[in-house]
């Protein structure tokens, strides 16, 4: 399985315990961490003993795939969907696909309409992002002859996502407000943003208070009254 790699970015604040608390910015810093992404397809090369743990899609006749539909793709990602059709009176022996596949997917096998083989497999790497619709149609005989299904084509859709975007360290500035210290930021569409809080710097947890968003900026308010528990507080950026 392929694993896609995210960025986080991080500032932290630390408040320093004064009548009137003082804030230090620590330096930022990005990491990289290896995590599975739902969004993310993995290549995958499915033989005949592996089509048993496969997702199911009932009709007359089933279709069986190796990824969820509609299946999901992104822009640059290697991607490979494999088709098989069950509970039907004979395996076919060719397919036919009718509609546009994403720019950059291709039929293995494809000649003259359609692919002589008992699987289905559309694969490549997608150069656009979009909604992707079409049908398969698998048939008794070679060459696109001799229905095999009860139920006729199926339809398949595909979503290709964009390339992720980059990870942008977020900048906070501090002011003072009347109840506490605000904290802003120029926001990235996007990224996706969160707080953490720690006694110590060291055993940070989620903080759970909601981010304002006013156009592009992103703010929230820590109390006066959190400082002596929550001494830093930091802004996490994931895409």
């Amino acid at each position: 399985m392929k694993l896609a790699r995210y960025q986080v970015a991080i500032f932290t604040l630390v408040l320093l315990l004064q009548r009137a608390p003082m804030i230090r910015h620590l330096v930022q810093f990005e990491k990289a961490i290896s995590a599975p992404m739902a969004q993310m397809i993995r290549w995958a090369t499915v033989g005949a003993t592996a089509l048993g743990g496969m997702h199911t899609y009932s009709g007359a006749s089933t279709l069986v795939s190796n990824i969820d539909l509609p299946a999901v793709g992104q822009v640059d990602e290697n991607f490979s969907l494999v088709l098989e059709v069950r509970d039907t009176a004979s395996m076919p022996r060719s397919w036919t696909v009718e509609g546009n596949l994403p720019p950059g997917l291709a039929i293995t096998g494809l000649s003259n309409g359609s692919v002589n083989t008992v699987f289905l497999t559309i694969a490549g790497v997608p150069t656009q992002a979009g909604q992707f619709s079409f049908k398969v149609q698998p048939w008794r005989g070679l060459g696109g002859t001799g229905l095999t299904t009860d139920s006729g084509a199926f339809d398949i859709n595909i979503e290709v996502l964009g390339p992720p975007v980059d990870v942008v360290e977020p900048e906070l500035t501090t002011s003072r407000v009347d109840d506490g210290i605000l904290v802003e930021w120029e926001g990235v569409e996007g990224l996706t943003y969160s707080i953490e809080r720690s006694p110590n710097l060291e055993d940070f947890v989620e903080d759970g208070r909601s981010i304002s968003i006013e156009g592009s900026k992103r703010s929230f308010v820590i109390l006066l009254s959190e400082v002596q528990s929550f001494r830093s507080f930091q802004v996490k950026a994931e895409n």
